[in-house]
């Protein structure tokens, strides 16, 4: 049986792994991926003095892409603001620009180009 976590917010999360993104006051954010993210903010916690928040954990197996992927990609956006390893001292709100794109590209490049079906000639249709 897999494990299950919880977000702050209350919502079951199962995960093989999660890509997940932590904040430390002075803005710096951290992306990684650990099977029980909220696990892993305790274990940064405990040696750090500032505190830490969690700004958001993602499920991404069952959208079919690995936490891997997502967790490379972001990376790559963030890559102007890399300040050591997983940190980075990007804005809140370009982080989370990142994740966003990182998400959506992936997943569009997983499904592939799609054409509405109402967007098609009677003879494309066939």
């Amino acid at each position: 049986m897999e494990e299950q976590f919880f977000t702050p917010e209350g919502a079951v999360v199962t995960a093989n792994r999660s890509v997940y993104m932590l904040r430390v006051p002075d803005g710096h954010v951290k992306i990684g991926i650990a099977k029980n993210p909220l696990g892993r903010l305790s274990t940064l916690q405990t040696g750090n003095h500032c505190r830490i928040s969690v700004e958001g954990f993602t499920d991404i197996d069952p959208s079919g892409i690995p936490a891997e992927a997502m967790e490379r990609r972001i990376h790559d956006l963030l890559e102007p603001y890399r300040v050591h390893g997983e940190w980075f001292a990007a804005p809140y709100k370009v982080a989370i620009r990142a994740w966003q794109l990182a998400w959506l590209s992936l997943r569009l490049e997983r499904q592939g180009p799609q054409v509405p079906k109402e967007t098609l000639s009677d003879s494309e249709k066939s």
